[in-house]
């Protein structure tokens, strides 16, 4: 009966490490920086104010960290799930974005 119970136990362990890549999969945000603006899905332009920003973001180092909000940054524009052009002037960006260092308080709708 501890075999049956184990086996079972392995399979609901890799059932639930399943859905959870399927889960970052789907609400990832893997970021490629694009320099040409053409080629771009979003204009983003930083600020160093938080409540100007329309979103704020936070860069992480791990590509299995990322969510809503937490962005990693890829140098493979295939592997990202949107790309985005930085600009310098606030009136030709999409939105404007904020970056934090406590991955807590970052919102963010792109998808």
């Amino acid at each position: 009966m501890n075999q049956n119970q184990l086996l079972i136990n392995l399979m609901r362990l890799g059932l639930f490490l399943f859905f959870m890549g399927l889960l970052n999969a789907m609400f990832g945000q893997k970021v490629y920086i694009t320099k040409n603006k053409y080629s771009a899905d979003y204009t983003v332009y930083p600020t160093s104010n938080s409540y100007t920003a329309d979103l704020i973001v936070y860069i992480t180092d791990n590509r299995y960290e990322v969510g809503k909000g937490i962005w990693f940054i890829t140098e493979n524009r295939f592997d990202a799930d949107f790309s985005v052009f930085i600009t310098t002037n606030p009136y030709l960006s999409d939105y404007t974005i904020f970056q934090t260092s406590n991955k807590y308080k970052v919102n963010s709708d792109l998808q």
